[in-house]
């Protein structure tokens, strides 16, 4: 896991969208609680991420400590379908699929 250089950040998860060259088209960020509990269209719907040409995601979450608790990066095709995902979390734990 990448040195966390935001530990002013709390509560909160940054969405990096990237296209297929990996450039980064837009980010976002939401506080943890609502990405636990809602949905956003850039991790649950297909369409938006085929509409907005976003085939890699990379996620950071941070905590109530201003603590990054895991980072992701997940992929996906041309059509906005999950293809591959790796979660890195505090502990040292990766989970991959």
């Amino acid at each position: 896991m990448a040195k966390d250089q935001h530990s002013s950040i709390y509560a909160t998860v940054i969405l990096e969208a990237l296209n297929s060259s990996k450039e980064k088209l837009f980010e976002i960020s939401i506080p943890v609680d609502e990405y636990y509990s809602d949905s956003h269209p850039l991790i649950d719907v297909p369409q938006y991420r085929k509409q907005k040409s976003i085939r890699h995601l990379h996620g950071r979450v941070y905590n109530y400590e201003s603590k990054l608790d895991q980072e992701f990066k997940n992929d996906y095709d041309s059509e906005g379908n999950y293809l591959h995902g790796i979660i890195m979390h505090a502990d040292g734990t990766i989970i991959e699929d």
